[in-house]
């Protein structure tokens, strides 16, 4: 460890600013377009300890935003951003279980539910309300917000575009039109603070899951929009109202967003007068790091990381993460060859030597998509699992078998100009006889075309970050598309994978379940639904100004950054 690079542990709390936990905000346009001047320290203050006052500015690595519903969160990004605004009923496991075993042990970290009751195990739960709580405009949070917000998230136009709570009992009943709150029966209110969640079947990761839809949304808001405009409503989309320590004032597309403290905040008033999001590409953001005119950064890369870990002003952490970077082909457009040509790349490309040029080493290669999960031995790779070290002449022969046109261009649809690790992979595929060329998208149009017009031949994305063990079937899993309110973009199908898959989600006894898990990756890697390389390493850079930005809360337990905790120190 350097003198300006914090311990390991502090890595990971360093990691919370990146995976915040699924929620969302956003602000009404202003018809100016100059960014709030950050509110400064008052000058006579010399204190030791936390100091009130002052505006945080963060990069968040995203350069737009389109719609800024919990429904609509996809990456990264938007999870740094809305955190701060809208919250959830609970937290659950996040990156941090990744580097801790995981045990059968009940694990969540309460946030607008005080207490959780447990009547039947990975079944039914009682969710206990905190009182007094407000929403950003003054209402009060109850039950019936709670009650909409599980209503919302399985009516089948807003679950394509979010992945749903198909678990919930009566959620699969709902019909095309979506039904009605009573169709939804294992949705109870029991009082006005009081509700009760009973799924269909036994899901033991439901709760502890990330990626449980457990977003809470204003009722009032939405009672008299139809549930097939609910995702696109405004105010709601661009002014979103929350329960959070900060609220949004005001924001410009492309531009920035600005949020106010919440002097109403049920979990006492933050630190911070505010907190300016600014949506800023790589190289702008660098250069604002230097200049003192941003105080938070992330990902920058590897060359830029470097130089500004020497600046006198500047503090750095490199954090581990359980996510992988996988390379996708599209099914759609190769369905007789997907799995050979994920092949090809894992073979063809030399991942050590991307990865000294991106991640100067830091990250790890790794082609195990189970290896982040502590739950028994999971993380251990299973016995007869394909180890795709470099070899260019294997690559070579997989391509020729599938007689491939080594003449033809491969579209590599990239979300704004070409990072130096998608320039990287190009570079290193060409070397292997394949042609990439770029298909640059705006930033606000990627994931439309992406994601949901699958205009891509090939592209890279983040997966493998949540710890819970039906995440990955979200993305694999037959039919699972977002029109049936799951995450299988590719439209990636294994009959037998989701059998096995099916029954390791049911299987009560630990070891029983791993070892279903490994048949299940065993299956996958007969039939790869993309071709994953390495684990990520996170880059953060921050002024040494900025105080208590890892919180002091356990992080494997906690998913959202506690900031209104965080403060800036006089200078």
């Amino acid at each position: 460890m350097t003198r300006k690079e914090v311990s390991r542990r502090d890595f990971l709390r360093a990691a919370g600013l990146g995976a915040a936990g699924i929620a969302a905000a956003a602000c009404i346009p202003a018809p100016q377009s100059a960014a709030p001047e950050p509110v400064q320290q008052p000058e006579s203050m010399e204190a030791a300890g936390p100091v009130s006052g002052g505006t945080l500015t963060i990069a968040p690595g995203a350069l737009s935003f389109t719609n800024f519903t919990p429904w609509k969160v996809r990456g990264t990004s938007h999870y740094r951003v809305f955190s701060p605004v809208v919250q959830a009923l609970v937290r659950g496991q996040e990156w941090g279980d990744c580097l801790t075993p995981q045990t059968k042990e009940f694990r969540i970290t309460p946030e607008l539910a005080e207490k959780v009751d447990v009547e039947e195990p990975d079944r039914v739960w009682v969710f206990h309300l905190r009182q007094n709580v407000k929403w950003h405009d003054g209402r009060p949070f109850t039950a019936d917000d709670v009650m909409w917000s599980w209503f919302a998230a399985t009516h089948r136009d807003v679950a394509r575009q979010s992945g749903g709570l198909p678990q919930i009992k009566g959620a699969m009943n709902l019909g095309e039109n979506g039904g009605t709150m009573e169709d939804l029966t294992g949705a109870q209110k029991i009082d006005e603070y009081t509700v009760r969640l009973e799924l269909e079947e036994t899901d033991f990761d439901f709760i502890s899951s990330p990626n449980t839809r457990m977003d809470i949304t204003p009722k009032h808001v939405f009672e008299d929009v139809p549930l097939d405009k609910v995702v696109d409503h405004e105010p709601f989309a661009g002014m979103p109202i929350g329960t959070g320590p900060f609220k949004c004032t005001q924001l410009v597309p492309d531009q920035f967003l600005a949020m106010e403290r919440n002097d109403d905040y049920w979990g006492g008033k933050p630190l911070l007068d505010g907190i300016i999001f600014r949506f800023l590409d790589g190289n702008t953001a660098v250069a604002a790091l230097e200049k003192g005119e941003l105080d938070v950064g992330f990902t920058p890369d590897l060359a830029s990381f470097q130089r500004l870990q020497a600046m006198d002003h500047l503090e750095s952490a490199t954090f581990p993460t359980p996510c992988y970077w996988a390379y996708y082909i599209n099914i759609n457009r190769f369905p007789d060859t997907y799995h050979q040509l994920h092949q090809a790349l894992l073979y063809g490309i030399d991942i050590d030597e991307y990865l000294a040029v991106t991640t100067g080493g830091l990250a790890v290669r790794d082609n195990y998509v189970f290896s982040h999960i502590g739950v028994g031995t999971l993380n251990q790779p299973p016995e007869g699992l394909t180890d795709y070290r470099f070899d260019p002449d294997k690559a070579q022969t997989i391509l020729e078998e599938i007689n491939w046109d080594f003449d033809r261009e491969l579209e590599f649809s990239v979300e704004g100009e070409p990072t130096v690790g998608e320039e990287t992979f190009q570079a290193l595929a060409a070397n292997m006889g394949l042609k990439l060329k770029f298909k640059v998208f705006h930033p606000s149009a990627f994931v439309p075309e992406v994601f949901d017009n699958l205009d891509f031949d090939i592209y890279s994305n983040v997966q493998g970050c949540s710890t819970a063990l039906g995440h990955f079937w979200r993305i694999v899993k037959c039919g699972g598309t977002p029109d049936a309110g799951g995450i299988n973009w590719n439209n990636y199908c294994n009959p037998e994978l989701d059998e096995v898959y099916a029954a390791a989600m049911q299987e009560k006894d630990l070891d029983k379940r791993v070892e279903l898990m490994k048949q299940v990756a065993l299956l996958v890697d007969q039939n790869l639904n993309g071709a994953p390389f390495f684990r990520g390493v996170g880059r953060l850079i921050f002024n040494s100004r900025v105080q208590a930005i890892y919180p002091g809360t356990d992080y494997a337990k906690s998913v959202r950054v506690p900031h209104e905790k965080i403060w800036l120190k006089q200078t």
